[in-house]
């Protein structure tokens, strides 16, 4: 069957409202075709419209709206790859912190998004929330709101379907993945933390490009810093792109590359598969490509070197001649969740160039840092500083 140049293929998934069946844009991209009725189509065309202007990759985008010749309206969407939070709530697969955060940030970031459109979900539960292979939530199932009294018993059954209620049940979620949706919970000592050295770095960096234009050495002075504090004390490791466009977080998943859930990777492998994220997060930073930071990298440690990267940009600035090498120190621990690596890293010195003022940074650097990966995964979950 076809309709307006959608094929129909297999049906994908099966929802409250009926089938939503596999097809593809006319460019091959992969979508979820939905039919509705004409009525449904007459009241909730405006919803559609306002769905369809959303620019924002934590939510499903709809694609495109025809009408089939019987009067039947049909929603083109964003097919995302993933998996249903609820069938990960509780496994092994959620258990680092920073990627529950992370989650509970990326559904906050696709609210804002739907109410700055005007629009209310009315059903955010983890069942209408997708992780994908990055462990990046998206929020599905847009096409209708729940009715007055609907939705998903302990998330958002409510008389009243607005934005408090979207919240409410983000709370809910927050949770459910034991976290609180503002945040809190314990930090690392500074001192001893990754992610504090670069978010410091961060925030010193911000404040320094706010006077660039009345001295421009400060600033790339600043930035130099930011680019290669991370390795100096505990660095955070970077991939090359993958399609998806968003900085990724690292679910635990068969078939993402790496080594065998069930084996321990050999040092050599580890060694090889690290290199090659070194890589190309020096040629991101050299680059100030921000898709460079995706698909290795997972929670806060991805969060702040994109930050960082995302400063260079900002202040119209290239890095070059930074080359980051890794020494393996020991076998890889695993314990069947995990693949620990601990690690030398040596960082090349560096200059960086501003408006044709270029200015060079401190000398090599080292650092040596215990990698965490999920088993089956060459994706950085966690670093820590190295303690022998």
């Amino acid at each position: 069957m076809e309709i307006n140049g959608y094929e129909l293929g297999s049906i994908a998934f099966v929802t409250s409202r009926g089938p939503l069946w596999s097809t593809c844009t006319p460019d091959g991209t992969p979508a979820l075709l939905s039919l509705h009725s004409k009525a449904e189509g007459e009241e909730w065309s405006e919803r559609w419209k306002a769905w369809a202007l959303v620019r924002s990759a934590r939510i499903a985008r709809l694609l495109d709206v025809v009408r089939h010749d019987d009067g039947r309206w049909a929603l083109i969407q964003e097919r995302v790859p993933g998996r249903a939070l609820d069938l990960l709530i509780g496994t092994a697969a959620l258990r680092p912190e920073s990627l529950r955060r992370g989650i509970v940030s990326d559904i906050r970031e696709a609210l804002e998004a739907l109410h700055s459109a005007g629009l209310v979900h009315g059903d955010v539960s983890p069942r209408n929330v997708l992780i994908d292979e990055n462990g990046r939530a998206v929020l599905v199932d847009l096409a209708f709101p729940p009715r007055a009294g609907g939705g998903t018993p302990g998330f958002s059954v409510s008389e009243v379907k607005d934005e408090a209620g979207d919240l409410s049940a983000l709370e809910a979620i927050a949770s459910a993945l034991d976290l609180r949706a503002e945040g809190g919970g314990a930090e690392c000592s500074p001192a001893d933390d990754a992610v504090g050295i670069v978010r410091r770095a961060s925030e010193s960096a911000v404040t320094v490009t706010a006077r660039a234009k009345r001295s421009p050495r400060p600033v790339l002075a600043g930035i130099l810093g930011l680019a290669l504090v991370a390795c100096a004390a505990a660095a955070v490791v970077l991939s090359a792109p993958s399609d998806g466009g968003a900085q990724a977080r690292a679910i635990p998943s068969p078939g993402l590359g790496g080594s065998d859930p069930g084996s321990c990777p050999s040092r050599e492998e580890a060694r090889t598969e690290i290199a090659k994220i070194l890589a190309a997060r020096d040629e991101a930073i050299a680059q100030a490509d921000v898709r460079g930071l995706e698909g290795r990298v997972g929670g806060a440690l991805g969060a702040q070197d994109r930050e960082r990267l995302e400063v260079l940009i900002k202040a119209d600035a290239r890095l070059s001649g930074l080359e980051t090498r890794a020494e393996i120190l020991a076998d890889p621990e695993c314990d069947g969740e995990e693949v620990r690596v601990d690690v030398r890293l040596l960082q090349s010195g560096a200059e960086i160039c501003r408006k044709g003022v270029c200015e060079a940074g401190p000398g090599p650097q080292a650092g040596e840092l215990r990698l965490v990966f999920p088993a089956g995964a060459w994706i950085v979950i966690d670093a820590k500083t190295y303690k022998g």
